[in-house]
């Protein structure tokens, strides 16, 4: 989709093959050195309500290169016309290199605004000294990893996850293999993680759980940097499994997670209502169709539809815990275990929210994959029937949900280019399922 004049220049930061260009000059002043064979992608392209735009940019190399490594993520912070555009000085300053035909500033890995210990993972002597003690309390190896630090996922200024491998015998560990998942935030949020990690655990998600259905364990939050150390769980996520008839039981084990999580008691969460919902939407909406005016007709009607049929905010009392993004990517399943990740979002809110957020993603999925579509179906099949036989009273409101989660993917699809054209056809084919007036 065509953008505004104010954010043409995306047509160019988000266009692989010219980036791959542009950064392939720029490999020495980013500190990296590449195989011949690399290549990049743009797997995400962010709005900020800053008014700039965040943009991932992933270099990977084929398995089958003589030298085979593990991706790198850099992120560009685009900026419209109509934003400033302070170009550092030097041109090249710690951490940014400037790009100033693009309007864009290329952060340098592991250089982040927010998670300014990014880097003590990566260095080996920095890692043993404020790790080293805390992972051999835990008889885990207290030395540098013989392994590079593997990204797993990563969002700046916000979240970094990675995989740390251990692969040398010691005589601890005799031809052992110890693999452990770091996650990096904020030191604050990283300390409320912990907390709310302890309060699932003591509410029965704990790895020996008689019902399988467990979160990660962690190990220990270094409070300073904002380290969490938990296991490396080897289920795999539901979101890659929509080509394997094993996605239609993980489906049911999601709704099973959400029946689970709904029955806990937790305090001291924020509450997040349908109002809350229309908010965010309403500024991912502005946002969008600012970028995107073509889009700004089917936007305008799905956002008025819901308004219109906006369900009441459940009373007090009547709230249960919410993941808040759960979706397929959030549940790994390996046949019989079922994991639940990724709940620094958990609030008090509608029961239907979760059960619309993850129908919605599997309606988008199916979309995406027309080949996996029947699994996908069937997964949903699944996942609904769980759902109505736990809460059959739920129906109407997921469907407000449904509606209101794929308005938003909509929205944010139409900023990655390899999606905007099915975004679009999603906001301007689909027919609001937004039917709830109580």
């Amino acid at each position: 989709m065509k953008p505004s004049a104010e954010y043409t220049g995306l047509l160019s930061v988000t266009d692989p093959s010219e980036m791959g260009e542009r950064i392939s000059t720029l490999l020495p002043e980013l500190g990296l050195a590449t195989d011949p064979e690399w290549s990049l992608s743009v797997p995400r392209v962010l709005p900020r309500k800053s008014g700039e735009v965040l943009i991932q940019y992933r270099i990977s190399t084929p398995p089958s290169a003589a030298r085979a490594l593990a991706p790198t993520i850099l992120f560009g912070v685009f900026h419209p016309e109509h934003r400033p555009f302070d170009t550092p000085t030097p041109e090249t300053c710690s951490g940014i290199v400037a790009i100033r035909d693009l309007r864009l500033h290329l952060w340098k890995f592991p250089s982040d605004p927010e998670l300014h210990h990014l880097p003590t993972l990566l260095d080996g002597e920095r890692f043993v000294e404020t790790y080293g003690e805390s992972l051999e309390a835990h008889s885990l190896p207290s030395t540098k990893p013989e392994q590079p630090l593997e990204t797993y996922g990563y969002r700046l200024g916000r979240r970094f996850v990675g995989r740390l491998r251990w692969d040398a015998a010691t005589p601890k560990f005799p031809n052992q293999t110890k693999e452990v998942l770091v996650k990096m935030c904020r030191p604050r949020q990283a300390l409320a993680l912990w907390t709310r990690q302890r309060q699932l655990e003591n509410v029965g998600f704990h790895a020996k759980s008689e019902d399988s259905i467990s979160l990660p364990h962690q190990y220990f939050v270094h409070g300073e940097t904002g380290a969490l150390f938990q296991t490396f769980e080897t289920g795999v996520a539901l979101h890659e499994l929509t080509s394997d008839e094993q996605f239609i039981t993980g489906c049911e084990a999601a709704a099973r997670i959400l029946e689970k999580l709904q029955r806990v008691k937790l305090t001291g969460l924020p509450r997040h209502s349908p109002h809350d919902e229309i908010e965010h939407l309403r500024w991912m909406c502005n946002a969008t169709a600012a970028a995107f005016p073509e889009s700004e007709t089917d936007i305008r009607r799905h956002l008025g539809e819901l308004l219109r049929r906006l369900p009441s905010t459940p009373a007090i009392g009547k709230t249960i815990i919410c993941h808040r993004d759960f979706y397929d990517k959030q549940v790994l399943f390996d046949g019989t275990r079922s994991i639940l990740v990724d709940y620094d979002t958990l609030s008090e809110g509608d029961a239907s929210l979760d059960y619309g957020n993850f129908a919605a993603h599997l309606q988008w999925r199916a979309m995406q994959t027309p080949k996996a579509a029947g699994i996908i179906e069937a997964g949903l099949e699944a996942f609904d029937r769980r759902r109505r036989h736990a809460n059959p009273e739920l129906t109407q409101r997921v469907e407000w949900w449904i509606a209101a989660a794929l308005l938003r993917i909509a929205c944010l699809y139409l900023w990655r280019p390899r999606w905007s054209e099915l975004a679009s056809e999603l906001l301007s084919n689909s027919n609001s399922r937004a039917c709830v007036t109580t």
